[in-house]
């Protein structure tokens, strides 16, 4: 009986070392993507001195918004949900032959200013969800702003804070610094359709330029980024992928838009990305701008991801360590 018992216990132990989770990090300083096992849609990802937060899309999930940090990029810990229940209707509890199953929150934008956290998120027809907290870990206060702010990027600039929404034709709308709603008259088509912008806005503030990058589905997946002087344009816009998919990553979406306005965002992996990043913030980095001087895409189309790094060099300089910007 006491063989049984001892043979039980060592199948137990073999399958608990089988089953564990999954590690990126293969603890030599080396890991190995994927980073994790999730499905991580519409990820937003900020820097708040030495700390990295994530969040993205949860749909009709709840609790929802989940909220990650990391110190490497590497490893991500899971925080909070921001929301235990989000409770906008009937449509939430099913009621009245309703549902939002495949809707709910979409592209959260997570943002950090003057001390606090904030995430925006449109839900469509519900309106736009703003989530404030002091702390990652919450609480977080919800307010609904209402309107209809789809797949938007925030920028805090100054003393106002400003939004672009939409696909295809991009608006620019003022939202008021207490959160009550839109400034009047604020809301303005910056970018008319047909400029190949998409979605899943980005919106940056770098070196007293202004950059939109987004996502576009159709026909094949690509990334376009906009410039401007001022935050109202005129924009100019650039193809800075033209072959995004599953095996490219998603990291160009949260890049240097100075450095991916020159033609250098050929849809890096999380692994250039992580590379580049954690270069410039141990001081490796080559931070040099004057390297990448008058690639173009066509540059970098085919070239392997390693021949890429060692072409480009790093792409996050060090004024970025100031800015937190990714």
């Amino acid at each position: 009986m006491k063989r049984i018992w001892t043979l039980c216990l060592t199948i137990c132990v073999a399958l608990a070392l089988e089953a564990r989770s999954w590690t990126a990090d293969n603890g030599n300083g080396t890991y190995t993507n994927p980073l994790f096992y999730d499905e991580f849609t519409d990820p937003d990802m900020i820097r708040v001195g030495e700390d990295f937060y994530m969040v993205a899309s949860s749909m009709h999930c709840q609790p929802g918004l989940p909220l990650l940090h990391s110190k490497d990029l590497v490893n991500w810990d899971f925080v909070t949900y921001v929301f235990d229940e989000l409770d906008l209707g009937p449509d939430f509890h099913l009621e009245g032959k309703k549902g939002v199953y495949g809707n709910g929150i979409w592209a959260p934008c997570i943002r950090y200013h003057n001390g606090k956290f904030y995430i925006f998120v449109n839900v469509n027809d519900h309106g736009l969800q703003v989530f404030t907290a002091d702390k990652p870990e919450g609480p977080w206060k919800h307010k609904n702003m209402g309107g209809r702010i789809y797949d938007l990027g925030v920028l805090f600039d100054g003393d106002k804070i400003y939004a672009v929404h939409g696909y295809d034709e991009v608006h620019l709308i003022e939202i008021k610094p207490d959160f009550s709603g839109y400034v009047e008259g604020s809301d303005r088509v910056i970018i008319p359709k047909g400029s190949a912008m998409g979605e899943g806005h980005h919106f940056y503030k770098i070196n007293g330029k202004y950059y939109i990058i987004s996502a576009d589905y159709s026909p094949v997946g690509r990334m376009q980024c906009a410039r401007a002087d001022r935050p109202e344009g005129p924009y100019e816009t650039v193809v800075i992928s033209h072959r995004e998919g599953h095996a490219r990553g998603i990291a160009s979406n949260h890049g240097d838009p100075e450095h991916l306005w020159n033609g250098l965002g050929m849809g890096y992996t999380m692994d250039t990305f992580r590379k580049a990043v954690q270069a410039e913030m141990d001081g490796s980095g080559s931070g040099n701008t004057g390297a990448t001087s008058g690639l173009q895409t066509k540059d970098l189309a085919f070239l392997s991801e390693a021949d890429v790094i060692k072409k480009i060099g790093a792409l996050f300089t060090a004024d970025q360590k100031k800015t937190g910007i990714l």
